[in-house]
C-alpha cells in the first residue's frame, strides 16, 4: 500500500476527485467515508492521507478555474558543469584578445561550457539613441553585427562544446524595435544551431553542488558589488552579474553567498560614446568569470598575471 506523498499530482487529482464524489453530501467538518479510496488507489490509512483528501475536497468545493498562463519559472535555462562566463561583449566593439584570454583560460582549467552573460551584440542600428555623424563613427547594419556575431561564435566553439547566450538590454533593442516579432536569440540560433539561447535574461548553473545564478540584471550601480549582493540576498543563491561593466567579488552579510561583478568584453577604446563623452562615471574594468567545481575565479585585463596563467 502507498503513503500520499508516494502519488505523483494527477494520481493526487484523481483519488480527490474519486473522495469528494464518495462524500458529495456531506458538509466540512463532518465525518467522511475514506474506505473506497483507499481501496481504488491502494493507499494507506494514515492521518496525513486524511488530513490531504479533506483539505482539497474543501478547496475542490469552491472550483476557482486555474489560470492557463504558462509557469514560466520552468522556461528558465539550467545548466549543469563548470562554465567561463563572459558578457557585454557588444559585438562589432568586441575585445577580441579578452575572448582569446578566455578560451585560452577554458583550456587550461579543461572546461568545454561557455555561458554569455548577455549583450554579445551591440544592436546599435536599432537603438533608440541618437547614432553619432557617420563621417566619424558610421553605424553598422544589424545584418553586419550578426556576421561578424557568427564568426566570433564558431571562434569561441574551437574551444567550447557547449554555448549558452541569454538577452541582454543591448538584445532586447532588436524586439523593441520589431515590436516584439523577433528576437537577437532567435536569430543566433537560426546562424548558429548549436548555441543554446534563451530569452530570459537568467542563466541558473549547477556546479559543484553550488547553485549559481548568471544574470544580466536590469539594475545599475556606481558602486562595485552592490548590485549583485542584494540579488543574491534576495535569490539566495551565488550570483554572477553583467550589465555593471563592474570586475568585483564580494559576498552578503550573512557571509554564505558569493556576489559577482563578471566584467566585461567590450573594447572600451572602440566605444564610440565613452570616448566622445566625459562623464564621472565610474571606469570600466573589462575582465570574465571561470566557475570550476563551484568556485569562483577573476580574471582581469589589466589585473591579472597573463604571463604566469598562459605559460
Amino acid at each position: 500500500m502507498r503513503l500520499w506523498i508516494e502519488l505523483d499530482e494527477a494520481e493526487k487529482d484523481a483519488a480527490v476527485a474519486h473522495f469528494s464524489r464518495i462524500n458529495e453530501g456531506v458538509p466540512p467538518g463532518g465525518a467522511c467515508i475514506y474506505g473506497p479510496t483507499y481501496r481504488a488507489f491502494n493507499l494507506q490509512d494514515t492521518e496525513s492521507t486524511r488530513r490531504q483528501l479533506r483539505k482539497r475536497r474543501n478547496t475542490a468545493r469552491f472550483n476557482v478555474p486555474r489560470s492557463e498562463t504558462p509557469d514560466y519559472t520552468k522556461m528558465i535555462l539550467r545548466v549543469h558543469g563548470d562554465a567561463v562566463i563572459i558578457g557585454d561583449v557588444e559585438i562589432p566593439d568586441h575585445d577580441a584578445e579578452m575572448l582569446e584570454n578566455a578560451m585560452a583560460i577554458g583550456e587550461m582549467f579543461g572546461i568545454r561550457q561557455l555561458i554569455i552573460n548577455g549583450d554579445f551584440m551591440a544592436s546599435d542600428g536599432v537603438s533608440g539613441h541618437p547614432p553619432p555623424p557617420k563621417t566619424i563613427a558610421p553605424t553598422p547594419s544589424l545584418e553586419a553585427d550578426l556576421d561578424i556575431a557568427v564568426a566570433v561564435l564558431r571562434a569561441l566553439s574551437r574551444q567550447f562544446d557547449r554555448i549558452s547566450l541569454l538577452e541582454g538590454n543591448h538584445e532586447k533593442r532588436l524586439n523593441r524595435f520589431v515590436e516584439g516579432n523577433l528576437t537577437t536569440s532567435y536569430l543566433i540560433k537560426m546562424a548558429c544551431p548549436g548555441v543554446q539561447t534563451t530569452y530570459f535574461s537568467q542563466v541558473e548553473l549547477l556546479s559543484g553542488g553550488k547553485e549559481w545564478l548568471v544574470c544580466h540584471q536590469k539594475n545599475y550601480s556606481k558602486i562595485p558589488g552592490s548590485v549583485p549582493r542584494e540579488i543574491a540576498e534576495v535569490q539566495r543563491k551565488n550570483v554572477v552579474c553583467a550589465h555593471t561593466h563592474h570586475l568585483s567579488e564580494s559576498q552578503t552579510k550573512c557571509g554564505t553567498l558569493m556576489a559577482i561583478d563578471g566584467g566585461y568584453c567590450r573594447d572600451e577604446k572602440r566605444t564610440m560614446y565613452k570616448v566622445q563623452d566625459v562623464t564621472r562615471h565610474p571606469k570600466w574594468n573589462p575582465g570574465f568569470v571561470v566557475i570550476r567545481n563551484g568556485y569562483h575565479y577573476l580574471f582581469s585585463k589589466d589585473k591579472t598575471d597573463w604571463d604566469w596563467w598562459l605559460t
